[in-house]
């Protein structure tokens, strides 16, 4: 009976000394997994900071050329119109075709210049001399403004009335 007893002691110690091994083996892999899962945790944050980052740089490049791009739109706008009402001012002024009859008592600047051999200043005189002197009795009388000779006058005459 006291081998039974001694062997039941032995199997006892046997089974504790496994069940502190598996304890021990547990806690060791226990350790294992938090170290991995700390690691995993810390380069998933660094990956996310860094996505962050790039998507930030991203955002401000798409901003700063989207902003370069409208700045060059308005520039090409804006040029493309000066050279428009340049043009069309230069046309205006040059205009051999013109066709239709301006009154010279009631014409603005614009329509002045419409004229063949009338820029903005001869224009501008003819505008002057209307309001200083009074409307013109017949087309002839815009011979009076200073600037507008014989041969300017028999370039508009069939373009002008009172």
């Amino acid at each position: 009976m006291q081998n039974i007893i001694h062997d039941y002691k032995a199997t006892e110690d046997e089974a504790a000394v496994n069940t502190k091994n598996s304890n021990s083996a547990l806690l060791l892999e226990d350790e294992d997994i938090d170290k991995k899962t700390n690691n995993f945790y810390s380069e998933l944050k660094q990956s996310a900071s860094l996505r962050i980052v790039t998507l930030l740089l991203l955002i401000t490049l798409t901003l700063f050329l989207g902003l370069r791009y409208l700045d060059y739109k308005n520039a090409k706008i804006n040029n493309d119109a000066s050279e428009h009402f340049a043009s069309v001012n230069t046309e205006t002024t040059k205009n051999e075709e013109f066709i239709g009859i301006i009154n010279i008592n009631t014409a603005g600047k614009f329509e002045l210049i419409q004229l063949k051999g009338i820029g903005e200043t001869k224009a501008e005189a003819i505008i002057e001399y209307r309001e200083s002197v009074g409307h013109f009795k017949n087309i002839e009388d815009i011979m009076n403004v200073k600037g507008i000779g014989e041969s300017i006058f028999n370039s508009i005459k069939d373009n002008i009335t009172v």
